[in-house]
């Protein structure tokens, strides 16, 4: 193993922790698997299992470790929400891809560049919180908590 706890700069050397579906001995994908992630410019790497099942219709499941020690569940989570969907991820990319290195969430702020915002198709405007579960991307203005409407109304 590359880490010896969750970790990474998203670099070609020094891929970000991703887990994957399955348990020790039946992971989805081998452990040193490394994959590229356009939506965050960043290199990653299998490390860990325990992932929940990759949703119908994609090809995998990755948990991607963002860091977030300095930052409020509320502030990862509109984070993490601006990358979190269908996403384009390359299996065993070439060393050369664009970087943006250093933790996803580090300094008080989501680290990813600008076009990640835009993965999903929800809007806030109307606020009646209509968006498609599977997207449910946030506005790029990075400290907004006001892409927070998981509706989890199940009552």
């Amino acid at each position: 193993m590359l880490h010896q706890q969750a970790g990474g700069q998203g670099t070609f050397q020094d891929p970000i922790t991703v887990a994957v579906p399955g348990h020790q001995g039946a992971m989805a994908w081998q452990p040193g698997t490394k994959f590229y992630l356009p939506s965050v410019q960043r290199y990653v790497i299998v490390e860990d299992s325990g992932a929940a099942k990759q949703p119908a219709g994609t090809d995998t499941h990755l948990d991607m470790w963002i860091d977030g020690q300095d930052g409020t569940k509320q502030a990862t989570d509109d984070c993490e929400n601006t990358f979190t969907g269908r996403v384009p991820a390359q299996v065993n990319p070439p060393d050369n891809l664009p970087v943006m290195a250093g933790p996803i969430f580090a300094g008080g702020k989501c680290n990813v560049p600008p076009q990640a915002a835009d993965l999903g198709s929800y809007n806030d405007s109307s606020g009646d919180g209509s968006s498609d579960s599977d997207n449910s991307g946030g506005g790029d203005d990075g400290g907004s908590s006001s892409h927070s409407h998981h509706h989890n109304d199940d009552n």
